[in-house]
């Protein structure tokens, strides 16, 4: 699910204040039914330890507002309340190929089968950093390598290919592997592990199907096997010696 979307629901039902309150005696079931919400055009439930809340919401009016019953009680709401409940299924879901961030990572890997590609660090005053227009993050080199350019542009590398991973999208999943095994053809395949504060590690690796050729990401620790933009692996390809190289 889009964490994203998930907290803008949470955000507008908790947040929105009540405009006016509907008397229980005008609120007949001609009434519900002309603002929506006999049935209700959209429900809220949220929950939490033994509690469940729960918001029942109309249509959005031309004027703003939107009728509601907040625990059965009717009110009057701003329609901000009912927008992020709308939209097509695909707007409520991650289709984030990763499947995680690399922004909220304090370290990451890109790394060829051959040679180690880009070693990245997340820097003290990253938010002050990345707010001047500069990059968060501070590249290194590992034993026996150096970079293939100078700090600052590896290191602009380095943001650059984070934010364009975090914004690789998942365009199919694919189902044709084997459970278990690689279904990465060998060769040409980069492995991206990013490590987390709670000392999470999550690893994925990009490169083409050994069946078909698409370009595709691979994430061993679950088995999943989506099909990306092959843009990525062009970019990766055309940095071939500038991110690190032999001492």
């Amino acid at each position: 699910a889009s964490q994203r979307r998930l907290a803008d629901v949470v955000h507008w039902a908790t947040a929105s204040d009540v405009v006016a309150f509907v008397p229980a005696t005008e609120a007949t079931p001609a009434l519900l039914a002309d603002q929506g919400l006999a049935p209700p055009y959209r429900t809220v439930t949220l929950g939490a330890a033994d509690r469940v809340w729960r918001l029942e919401l109309g249509e959005a009016r031309s004027d703003g507002v939107v009728m509601a019953r907040r625990e059965g009680a009717p009110v009057f709401t701003r329609a901000e309340v009912v927008s992020p409940t709308e939209g097509f299924l695909s707007g409520f879901l991650d289709l984030g190929a990763l499947g995680f961030r690399l922004a909220a990572a304090d370290s990451f890997h890109v790394d060829h089968p051959a040679r180690p590609w880009l070693h990245a660090h997340r820097v003290a005053d990253a938010s002050e950093r990345l707010a001047a227009g500069e990059t968060p993050w501070r590249a290194t080199a590992p034993s026996g390598w150096q970079p293939g350019a100078s700090d600052r542009v590896v290191s602009n590398h380095a943001h650059d290919l984070q934010v364009y991973l975090d914004r690789l999208a998942m365009l199919e999943l694919l189902d044709d592997a084997p459970a278990g095994a690689d279904p990465l053809a060998g060769g040409e395949r980069w492995r991206v592990t990013a490590w987390f504060a709670d000392r999470e590690r999550r690893v994925v690796w990009l490169g083409t199907t050994a069946t078909g050729r698409r370009p595709a990401l691979w994430e061993p620790a679950t088995g999943r096997v989506a099909a990306i933009d092959g843009e990525i692996l062009v970019t990766l390809r055309s940095l071939r010696g500038a991110l690190v190289v032999a001492d």
